[in-house]
Protein backbone atom coordinates (compact mmCIF):
# COMPACT_ATOMS: atom_id res chain seq x y z
CA UNK A 1 0.00 0.00 0.00
CA UNK A 2 2.77 2.44 0.96
CA UNK A 3 4.62 1.59 -2.28
CA UNK A 4 1.48 2.41 -4.33
CA UNK A 5 1.17 5.78 -2.59
CA UNK A 6 4.84 6.57 -3.27
CA UNK A 7 4.49 5.64 -6.94
CA UNK A 8 1.30 7.72 -7.27
CA UNK A 9 3.03 10.71 -5.69
CA UNK A 10 6.00 10.32 -8.01
CA UNK A 11 3.78 10.13 -11.11
CA UNK A 12 1.71 13.18 -10.08
CA UNK A 13 4.86 15.18 -9.26
CA UNK A 14 6.44 14.27 -12.59
CA UNK A 15 3.31 15.18 -14.55
CA UNK A 16 3.09 18.53 -12.76
CA UNK A 17 6.76 19.25 -13.42
CA UNK A 18 6.49 18.40 -17.12
CA UNK A 19 3.20 20.28 -17.53
CA UNK A 20 4.91 23.46 -16.30
CA UNK A 21 7.87 23.02 -18.63
CA UNK A 22 8.26 25.64 -21.34
CA UNK A 23 11.30 23.98 -22.90
CA UNK A 24 13.07 20.64 -22.96
CA UNK A 25 16.84 20.08 -22.95
CA UNK A 26 18.49 17.24 -24.86
CA UNK A 27 20.13 14.50 -22.83
CA UNK A 28 22.78 13.94 -25.52
CA UNK A 29 25.02 16.07 -27.70
CA UNK A 30 24.23 16.15 -31.46
CA UNK A 31 26.77 14.80 -33.97
CA UNK A 32 29.85 16.95 -34.57
CA UNK A 33 28.82 17.70 -38.18
CA UNK A 34 25.56 19.22 -36.95
CA UNK A 35 27.35 21.30 -34.32
CA UNK A 36 29.77 22.57 -37.00
CA UNK A 37 26.86 23.48 -39.32
CA UNK A 38 25.29 25.63 -36.57
CA UNK A 39 27.82 28.38 -37.37
CA UNK A 40 26.13 28.99 -40.74
CA UNK A 41 22.57 28.70 -39.39
CA UNK A 42 20.75 31.87 -38.34
CA UNK A 43 17.56 31.70 -36.30
CA UNK A 44 15.75 33.63 -33.60
CA UNK A 45 16.38 30.47 -31.52
CA UNK A 46 20.21 30.48 -31.77
CA UNK A 47 20.72 30.81 -28.01
CA UNK A 48 18.35 27.90 -27.26
CA UNK A 49 19.98 25.85 -30.01
CA UNK A 50 23.43 26.34 -28.44
CA UNK A 51 21.97 25.19 -25.10
CA UNK A 52 20.43 22.14 -26.86
CA UNK A 53 16.93 23.24 -25.83
CA UNK A 54 13.71 22.97 -27.78
CA UNK A 55 10.80 25.38 -27.40
CA UNK A 56 7.27 25.55 -28.74
CA UNK A 57 7.26 27.48 -32.01
CA UNK A 58 10.63 26.17 -33.25
CA UNK A 59 10.84 24.97 -36.86
CA UNK A 60 12.01 21.46 -37.71
CA UNK A 61 15.35 22.99 -38.82
CA UNK A 62 15.73 24.71 -35.41
CA UNK A 63 15.10 21.40 -33.63
CA UNK A 64 17.50 19.59 -35.97
CA UNK A 65 20.33 22.01 -35.15
CA UNK A 66 19.51 21.85 -31.44
CA UNK A 67 19.08 18.08 -30.97
CA UNK A 68 20.34 16.47 -34.17
CA UNK A 69 18.76 13.74 -36.27
CA UNK A 70 15.67 12.02 -34.88
CA UNK A 71 15.51 8.25 -34.76
CA UNK A 72 12.25 8.25 -36.73
CA UNK A 73 10.02 10.77 -38.51
CA UNK A 74 6.39 10.42 -39.56
CA UNK A 75 4.43 12.89 -41.67
CA UNK A 76 0.67 13.14 -42.18
CA UNK A 77 -0.37 16.22 -44.11
CA UNK A 78 0.69 19.29 -42.14
CA UNK A 79 1.53 17.21 -39.06
CA UNK A 80 4.91 15.70 -38.42
CA UNK A 81 6.15 13.54 -35.52
CA UNK A 82 9.82 13.09 -34.63
CA UNK A 83 11.09 10.48 -32.21
CA UNK A 84 14.28 10.82 -30.19
CA UNK A 85 15.50 7.97 -28.00
CA UNK A 86 17.96 8.61 -25.16
CA UNK A 87 19.82 5.83 -23.39
CA UNK A 88 19.82 5.66 -19.60
CA UNK A 89 22.91 5.64 -17.45
CA UNK A 90 22.26 2.98 -14.83
CA UNK A 91 19.60 4.34 -12.50
CA UNK A 92 17.93 6.48 -15.15
CA UNK A 93 15.70 4.55 -17.57
CA UNK A 94 15.73 5.13 -21.29
CA UNK A 95 13.56 7.99 -22.51
CA UNK A 96 11.60 8.33 -25.69
CA UNK A 97 10.70 11.89 -26.69
CA UNK A 98 7.97 12.48 -29.30
CA UNK A 99 8.00 15.93 -30.90
CA UNK A 100 4.73 17.07 -32.48
CA UNK A 101 4.97 19.63 -35.29
CA UNK A 102 1.97 21.30 -36.92
CA UNK A 103 2.22 23.65 -39.89
CA UNK A 104 6.02 23.67 -39.63
CA UNK A 105 6.22 24.62 -35.94
CA UNK A 106 6.84 22.59 -32.79
CA UNK A 107 3.46 22.37 -31.07
CA UNK A 108 4.18 20.04 -28.11
CA UNK A 109 6.23 17.08 -26.95
CA UNK A 110 5.66 13.84 -25.10
CA UNK A 111 8.22 12.16 -22.84
CA UNK A 112 7.94 8.42 -22.23
CA UNK A 113 10.18 6.29 -20.05
CA UNK A 114 11.25 2.78 -20.76
CA UNK A 115 10.93 0.40 -23.66
CA UNK A 116 9.03 1.36 -26.76
CA UNK A 117 7.69 -1.04 -29.36
CA UNK A 118 7.43 0.30 -32.88
CA UNK A 119 4.59 -0.64 -35.17
CA UNK A 120 4.09 -0.17 -38.87
CA UNK A 121 3.56 3.61 -39.30
CA UNK A 122 0.68 3.01 -41.71
CA UNK A 123 -1.26 1.40 -38.84
CA UNK A 124 -0.87 4.41 -36.54
CA UNK A 125 -3.93 6.63 -36.41
CA UNK A 126 -3.93 10.41 -36.86
CA UNK A 127 -3.33 11.12 -33.17
CA UNK A 128 -0.73 8.40 -32.69
CA UNK A 129 -2.80 6.93 -29.88
CA UNK A 130 -1.50 3.45 -30.66
CA UNK A 131 2.03 2.18 -31.03
CA UNK A 132 3.48 3.93 -28.00
CA UNK A 133 3.09 3.61 -24.26
CA UNK A 134 1.22 6.19 -22.25
CA UNK A 135 3.51 9.10 -21.39
CA UNK A 136 3.54 12.52 -19.83
CA UNK A 137 2.13 15.18 -22.15
CA UNK A 138 4.14 18.37 -22.01
CA UNK A 139 4.51 21.61 -23.82
CA UNK A 140 0.76 21.92 -24.46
Amino acid sequence: MMRAIQISFLIISTLFLFACSSHLKSMEKPDDDIIAARADYDSEWNEAIELQEIHKGMSPADVYFSWGRPEHRFRTGERERWIFMFEGDGDQPDRVVWLHFENGKLKKWTVDRGFMEFVNPSTIDEGFSTGRPTGQETGK
